[in-house]
């Protein structure tokens, strides 16, 4: 012990040795056997909480499929001890699917807009190839005519000028279409626009080589001839267009064949610049459309006198229109069989001018100012028939020429309407005169016209009977009072009596009576009376007389001017 160098010594017997070593042998076989249990017991603990799960989660896990079911969830087991795994698992699945959806949305959303962008892109390259177009088109349109095809009026004056700039000599020619307006308002503009479309092609198929057809407006067209251009080849021309104008009218059938009318002037003869130019051939071509229309006329120095006189007279019955600078005279007509005075016909004139009416009617029926002049002069005789019942006299009834567009104006009704209603005047007073013309176009139209005018109570006279175009099929349909024959074949009663006695044979037949215009001679007035002519009218027994004049006539007897003997008188 320690330093002391003692030993101690404990002396045991042999049992208790032998029993610990027993002891330590059990001790050590509880210890095995415990292992064994632990092991056994670790073994069972993790095949049924971790091995079982395990296996389990795997074959779980192998049915996960974005691309099959994304809404797929790993089944919880409260006994399974990977529970709440299992359910982290399925937080991250449902995130996974949100994502997955929105992936989804993104991929539609970007096939959405790229269908979209693709679209886009397609109407793109239409506007785009339709901007191309229509930039042909636009220049297309700046240069010509699109109803005709032909070059139109600025690609006509930029042609003038640079003809004119290169010198040289040659021609001009302003065609215009006869009475086209009569047939655009007759037979409308659809007919009018296959009409120009002919003109076009005619005058194309006619002109000369080397020379260019252009329409300039309207149913104007224009030619440049150049070259040396020789007039006296004008008439070829001219033939060579009527020809073809005529084989397009028997190709679409119609019976009254279009015309033109042409001024021509000549480069540099007549002028060096395209407006002068222009403005010498539209007078040219008011000359012959002045001369009867359907032919040609070369500018003169004497044209332009002519001309401005006639602008002149427009302006004046323009001013005339707004200042009430008309009249109105008033010429009866004689009852045959008795020499009374029957009925006056109204007649317009310039109040502060001597020009004739067969100078400015013309010019106010091109210029259209007949239409407010119409209306003046119906209202004017509406005002004088009330003044003279106002007056306490017995008027006569009174007579109003109608021009075709008068007629065919579809305001004329409503405005006869209100004249008679804001004046009073019996309609049976007052008489309408037209010429056949109205028949043109829209004859149907033209009949319920005149079917609305007699319901107004307003009687009807067919004017220029005998000269004009005597729709016979028509006539029996008109609902007309009178038919006036003209003065032509008046100042030839005498000479052709039987000519005369047949039209008012038909005319009686019709049951309308007859009045003869422009009787002068007793000699005519006498071949009238034996034709059976119901009316007379003429410088025989008055020229055309004021409205006080005129109510001194209501009484007045032409049966000694007649030679006629009145009863009681041997």
């Amino acid at each position: 012990m320690g330093e002391s160098e003692l030993i101690v010594a404990t002396f045991a017997p042999d049992s208790a040795v032998f029993a610990r070593h027993t002891q330590n042998k059990r001790i050590i076989g509880f210890a095995l056997l415990s292992l064994v249990l632990g092991s056994l017991g670790v073994f069972v603990f993790l095949r049924i909480h971790v091995v079982v799960p395990m296996r389990e989660l795997g074959h779980d896990l192998m049915a996960i499929s974005l691309d099959r079911d994304v809404t797929y969830r790993l089944p919880v087991r409260k006994s399974n001890s990977l529970g709440i795994f299992r359910q982290a698992l399925n937080v991250t699945l449902h995130k996974a699917q949100e994502h997955h959806e929105h992936v989804v949305r993104q991929r539609k959303e970007l096939a959405d807009a790229y269908q979209q962008l693709t679209e886009h892109e397609q109407e793109l390259q239409k506007q785009y190839l339709q901007i191309k177009e229509n930039e042909e088109k636009i220049r297309f349109m700046a240069d010509y005519d699109p109803l005709t095809g032909l070059p139109n009026r600025r690609r006509f004056q930029e042609d003038l000028q640079a003809t004119l700039d290169e010198g040289g000599s040659g021609a001009v020619f302003l065609l215009d279409i006869d009475d086209f307006k009569n047939i655009n308002d007759t037979q409308g503009h659809s007919c009018g626009d296959r009409i120009l479309s002919s003109v076009a092609q005619s005058v194309q198929d006619g002109i000369p080589p080397g020379a260019t057809a252009y329409r300039f407006g309207g149913d104007e067209f224009v030619i440049i001839v150049r070259h040396q251009f020789a007039p006296e080849r004008v008439q070829v021309y001219v033939n060579e267009i009527s020809r073809k104008l005529q084989v397009a009218n028997q190709k679409e059938g119609k019976k009254n064949s279009v015309t033109c009318s042409m001024g021509v002037v000549l480069y540099p003869l007549d002028g060096n610049a395209v407006d002068e130019l222009l403005i010498k051939a539209d007078v040219a071509l008011h000359h012959a459309k002045n001369a009867g229309k359907n032919r040609h006329c070369f500018f003169e120095d004497s044209m332009a006198t002519m001309f401005s006189e006639r602008v002149q007279m427009e302006q004046i019955l323009a001013n005339a229109v707004r200042t009430d600078g008309f009249h109105l005279v008033y010429q009866p007509i004689i009852r045959t069989r008795t020499g009374e005075v029957a009925c006056f016909e109204a007649l317009v004139r310039l109040r502060d001018h001597p020009a004739s009416p067969t100078v400015f009617i013309p010019i106010a029926e091109e210029s259209d100012l007949i239409i407010p002049l119409g209306y003046w002069v119906i209202k004017e005789v509406a005002r004088q028939l009330a003044a003279w019942q106002q007056s306490g006299k017995k008027p006569k009834p009174v007579a109003i020429n109608l021009s075709t567009k008068q007629f065919q104006d579809p305001h004329l009704l409503d405005y006869l309407r209100q004249q008679l209603h804001e004046t009073g005047v019996d309609p049976a007073l007052l008489q309408i005169e037209f010429t056949e013309g109205v028949l043109f176009g829209d004859a149907e139209m033209a009949l319920h016209i005149m079917e609305q005018i007699r319901a107004l109570g307003i009687r009807q006279s067919l004017d220029n009977y005998g000269t004009g175009y005597s729709f016979i099929n028509y006539m029996t349909r008109m609902p007309v009072d009178y038919l006036k024959v003209h003065g032509a074949l008046t100042e030839n009663v005498e000479g052709n009596p039987d000519v005369m006695e047949g039209l008012i044979s038909i005319a009686h037949g019709l049951e309308m009576e007859v009045v003869a215009e422009q009787v002068e001679t007793l000699e005519e007035a006498r071949a009238l009376s034996e034709a059976n002519c119901d009316y007379l009218q003429g410088f025989l027994f008055s020229r055309p007389v004021g409205s006080e004049k005129a109510e001194l006539m209501f009484d007045h007897d032409y049966s000694q001017v007649l030679g006629l003997e009145k009863e009681g008188e041997s």
